[in-house]
């Protein structure tokens, strides 16, 4: 049997027992373990008949997640090379089981707004296609542990325009020498009609989300870039870019991370060159581009950037190996320790200044007359 569905392969002729799916709630905000209940598909076969030839083949994978039930899971038993479509009202778990799906032409994952997709597994998600992505989601997806990548032409290896949670140890990246940022959330150019690059009502979301959990995300010009209309929320993950660990241009929360100083490492395997930024912010408009990141954990290596007087970093936690120009010195000053810099509440202190004695001053001695001095000049 070529593929193994619910909890384990089948034997024999590789049919399954009927029983009746639990349905999970098809939009549930992180579709958790407890409402992708795994059960039996209704009665499958891995073999279909061909409409062309009237012979017997094996299902592809795209018709075997198309036959599934709401709340199956779909486990791998071989590798794929097809473009996977989990279409509205779709929700399912893709376990990948330590194999590789790999596209033909077009994104090697597109998640349709209104279809739910948790992919785990330890296996990959690959992508050689120019323009196009590892996982595209304009639903809600998780991302669970394991790698998608983009092994040759430039894009992103996931564009999300949707709903997206990533945790365990997920990696995201692209190979060396690639010039596209590693993940985008949110929209190149929001009012924009191809989807692709702009909101479209009925085809993604208004403010695509993302929520990174946990992971390793390296290569390309940013590790994660939040685009027009996009939310981000950073409660993990190691970032490491040849330009900039976080972008943001819209709304970013940062509650713990690390980016290392291994961005030189990124540079020399993106073939970027330039400054080297943990964090950078850039306001363009009040509405889809406010250029707002509060930082209120994590441990960053290089510096913090502002671009615009009405772009926002704001730090109540965290540790820095720098100074970075941003802080309102009225407000909020930076002070080493431990060898890191931390932001630290109020005006900084001002220093103690001695009283200094000017080197070419004389030496006054009182002789035994107090009438009389003596001078040393």
């Amino acid at each position: 049997m070529s593929d193994q569905i619910g909890v384990f392969q089948g034997a024999g002729n590789g049919w399954y027992p009927k029983q009746e799916p639990i349905v999970p709630k098809p939009y549930h905000k992180y579709l958790k373990e407890d409402d992708l209940k795994i059960t039996y598909p209704e009665i499958y076969s891995d073999k279909i008949k061909d409409e062309k030839t009237g012979e017997l083949r094996d299902r592809t994978l795209q018709e075997i997640i198309d036959a599934v039930s709401n709340g199956s899971t779909v486990r791998l038993a071989k590798d794929y090379a097809e473009d996977i479509v989990i279409k509205a009202g779709k929700v399912i778990k893709l376990d990948l089981a330590g194999h590789t799906l790999k596209n033909k032409a077009a994104d090697t994952i597109t998640i349709e707004l209104g279809g739910g997709l948790t992919v785990t597994g330890k296996g990959m998600i690959d992508n050689i296609t120019a323009g196009k992505a590892g996982i595209y989601n304009n639903g809600v997806t998780i991302v669970d542990g394991i790698m998608v990548t983009k092994s040759e032409a430039e894009y992103y290896a996931i564009l999300n325009h949707g709903t997206m949670v990533i945790t365990g140890d997920a990696v995201v990246y692209l190979r060396d020498k690639m010039t596209s940022s590693v993940i985008d959330n949110g929209y190149y150019d929001y009012t924009k009609t191809d989807p692709r690059s702009g909101y479209v009502v009925g085809t993604n979301i208004a403010n695509p989300s993302i929520t990174i959990e946990s992971g390793t995300f390296y290569g390309g010009r940013n590790a994660l870039k939040n685009d027009d209309g996009g939310i981000a929320v950073v409660e993990g993950g190691i970032f490491t870019s040849g330009q900039c660990g976080l972008f943001n241009v819209n709304k970013m929360t940062i509650k713990d991370c690390v980016v290392p100083m291994a961005n030189a490492e990124g540079q020399a395997a993106s073939g970027i060159s330039g400054n080297m930024y943990a964090v950078y912010t850039k306001y363009y408009d009040d509405t889809n581009d406010t250029g707002h990141i509060i930082i209120s954990g994590g441990d960053f290596a290089g510096l913090l950037a502002e671009d615009g007087a009405q772009s926002v970093i704001s730090i109540s936690g965290g540790t820095f190996d720098r100074e970075s120009p941003i802080l309102d010195e009225t407000k909020q000053h930076w002070e080493k320790k431990n060898g890191k810099y931390v932001v630290v509440a109020g005006a900084k202190p001002a220093e103690e200044t001695k009283p200094e004695t000017p080197a070419d001053a004389g030496t006054t001695t009182t002789d035994t007359d107090a009438n009389a001095s003596t001078v040393t000049a």
